[in-house]
C-alpha cells in the first residue's frame, strides 16, 4: 500500500502497533509512546506543543529493551539516508541521557489516556502494565516504507566507522542539520537497525 506522506503512514502504524506488537528479530515490542519530544518529554501536538525535536515511536519488550524508532515514508539516496541515520542516533542519545522510570511511566500513561488521544479511542487497546527498567537497553531503529539500494551496507559501514571518519562525511553535503545536531552532542554512535516496512503496511 502506498502512503501519500509520512504522517499518514505514522498514523496507520500507530493504530496497528497499539493493537499488536512489532515483531523484530524474534522479539515482540509493545508500543509505549509516540511523538516524544526532548527535553520536555511531552507528546508532540500541533494544537498544544510541537516546537521541540522528537522521536516517532518508543517501543518496549516488556523486560529491559526499548526501541527508539524513527519513521520515514520514502528515503531517496545516500544523503537522505545519512540524515535519517543521524536523526535516529541523535534522538536515541537524547532518550538515553534523559530517561528515568518516572518520566517513562508518565509518558506511557499520557499516550494511552483515551481522553487525550484519538488514536487510543479509535483502537481496541489491550490493557498492559509495565515495570520500566532503571537502566534500559536502547536500540535505535530507522524504519521506512522504501529505502535505497545498498542501505543495509551503508548503515553497516556507518555503524562501525570511527567518529572522526564518520564526521568527515559531513563535508560531502550541505544543509545536513541532523548530522550537525549529532556532532554537537559528540555522542558515541550506536548500532542503528534499518527496517523496510513493505510487508507491514499492506
Amino acid at each position: 500500500m502506498q502512503y501519500s506522506n509520512e504522517w499518514d503512514l505514522q498514523d496507520q502504524l500507530t493504530l496497528k502497533w497499539i493493537r499488536t506488537p512489532l515483531h523484530l528479530n524474534h522479539v515482540d515490542y509493545f508500543l509505549v509512546a509516540w511523538e516524544l519530544m526532548f527535553p520536555s518529554w511531552k507528546i508532540n501536538d500541533k494544537n498544544k506543543k510541537w516546537n521541540e525535536v522528537s522521536i516517532d515511536f518508543i517501543l518496549f519488550d516488556g523486560e529491559q529493551t526499548f526501541l527508539c524508532l524513527e519513521l520515514k515514508n520514502i528515503i531517496k539516496g545516500r544523503k537522505a539516508l545519512l540524515s535519517a541515520y543521524c536523526q535516529v542516533a541523535h534522538r536515541t542519545a537524547l532518550f538515553q541521557a534523559q530517561y528515568d522510570t518516572i518520566k517513562m511511566g508518565n509518558l506511557y500513561q499520557n499516550c494511552f489516556d483515551s481522553s487525550l488521544s484519538y488514536r487510543v479511542r479509535e483502537s481496541i487497546s489491550p490493557s498492559r502494565r509495565f515495570n520500566f527498567p532503571v537502566i534500559p537497553n536502547v536500540i535505535p531503529v530507522l524504519a521506512a516504507a522504501e529505502i535505497p539500494n545498498a542501505s543495509l551496507e551503508m548503515i553497516a559501514a556507518w555503524n562501525v566507522m570511527g567518529w572522526e571518519t564518520f564526521c568527515s562525511e559531513r563535508s560531502c553535503y550541505t544543509k545536513l542539520k541532523e548530522m550537525d545536531r549529532l556532532m554537537d552532542m559528540n555522542v558515541k554512535l550506536e548500532d542503528v537497525v534499518i527496517m523496510e516496512l513493505a510487508n507491514m503496511i499492506c
